[in-house]
């Protein structure tokens, strides 16, 4: 009997001890976690504002630039919206990594057109600026002179409006329809406007219809007044000459790999060589010259049997106005020039220069094209 009870008991306390260990929860341990680290800050990117957002061309803009390295040299740009943009100006961020520059807008803008302000760092992109609009002046450019007649040494009040302000321009005179000379260079006021006392050049004579011209110094923007009418002095010291007439002149084709052979050397081993056009009696030959060159096809002339090319066949440009001051004639362009190759840089510049040098009141050239020097237009080709 008791080794049964013994057996019972024993059997009870197993059950129970089973039952117990059964009954405990299950414990996952606890693996301790790393905190994670704090995002590593980023520098912030370079931004560009400018004020007024927008105006006539030759506007003076304020561009305020953040987000710089503090100290950092930077290259200020501006240029057409989506375009290639123009280095103005290298300049230092403040400690803090800010400036403030004031920008202008250049003449050649057009109405319409959208311009920007940027700013390059090194190893960044170009950071750009919310668009300048370009608009139309409220006014259109104009002259007029008081009085509206004088003679040869009268002092003429020159007055200009409807300018760009703060703008550098030229005051010229030259005949209805023809090119001028420069006789002042002023700035616009505040307001855009000119007033100038000029005198009459020595070289105006009644027999001719007279002009008074104000432009910019690119000459995108040119206004010319009414007539002036100069009058025969009492008692002239000489009889008045005569209106010289031109109805010929040379213009400047290429022989290519003459290599100055019969001609002038040019560039890739190529000649420069005269060609006489005549055309209808002008006082502008300059002008004429260089309107034909524009438009004569590659392969209209020969020259000591040899077929001449110009390098200006397949451009469509116009001659935009001639200015000579002081032996220089400047040349301004308008329109678009098509390069064939590096060997026609040379050649464009080398047939405008000679058809102009061939006038004895012509020493040097100066030709732009499109508000560009041309010769800065070439080198980036």
């Amino acid at each position: 009997m008791s080794k049964r009870l013994w057996a019972l008991g024993g059997i009870l306390l197993l059950a129970f001890l089973v039952m117990l260990i059964g009954c405990q929860p299950d414990v996952t341990p606890i693996t301790p976690t790393e905190t994670p680290a704090p995002p590593t800050p980023t520098a912030a990117a370079p931004a560009v504002v400018i004020a007024p957002s927008g105006g006539i061309p030759g506007t003076a803009v304020e561009a305020a630039i953040s987000g710089l390295e503090p100290n950092a040299s930077v290259e200020l740009v501006v240029g057409r919206e989506d375009e290639e943009l123009e280095v103005v100006d290298t300049i230092e961020a403040d400690a803090e990594g800010q400036l403030t520059r004031t920008v202008t807008i250049p003449e050649r803008a057009q109405a319409a057109e959208r311009w920007v302000v940027g700013v390059r760092t090194e190893g960044q992109p170009v950071a750009i600026s919310n668009p300048f609009e370009v608009v139309a002046p409220d006014v259109e450019p104009s002259v007029d002179t008081s009085p509206p007649v004088g003679e040869v040494g009268a002092t003429v009040q020159v007055n200009a409006t409807g300018f760009a302000p703060s703008t550098p321009v030229d005051i010229g005179f030259g005949r209805v329809d023809s090119e001028y000379d420069v006789l002042a260079t002023t700035t616009t006021d505040a307001q855009g406007n000119v007033t100038a006392q000029i005198e009459v050049p020595d070289f105006a004579d009644p027999a001719s219809r007279w002009v008074f011209v104000v432009a910019t110094q690119d000459r995108t923007v040119t206004a010319i007044s009414d007539t002036f009418n100069v009058v025969a002095t009492a008692a002239p010291s000489t009889p008045t000459p005569e209106v010289a007439l031109f109805t010929e002149a040379d213009i400047y084709l290429i022989i290519v790999g003459d290599a100055g052979e019969h001609g002038q050397y040019v560039g890739c081993d190529d000649s420069a060589v005269p060609v006489e056009v005549s055309f209808e009696p002008t006082v502008a030959p300059l002008t004429v010259a260089l309107e034909t060159l524009l438009s004569v096809d590659a392969g209209s002339y020969t020259y000591a049997g040899q077929p001449l090319d110009n390098a200006l066949d397949g451009s469509d440009l116009t001659v935009a106005g001639i200015t000579i001051e002081d032996g220089t004639a400047t040349i301004t362009l308008s329109g678009s020039l098509v390069i064939g190759g590096v060997c026609d840089a040379p050649r464009v510049e080398a047939q405008i220069e000679k058809t102009a040098l061939q006038f004895d009141t012509v020493k040097a050239v100066e030709i732009t094209l499109n508000g560009e020097p041309l010769e800065d237009y070439l080198s980036e080709r």
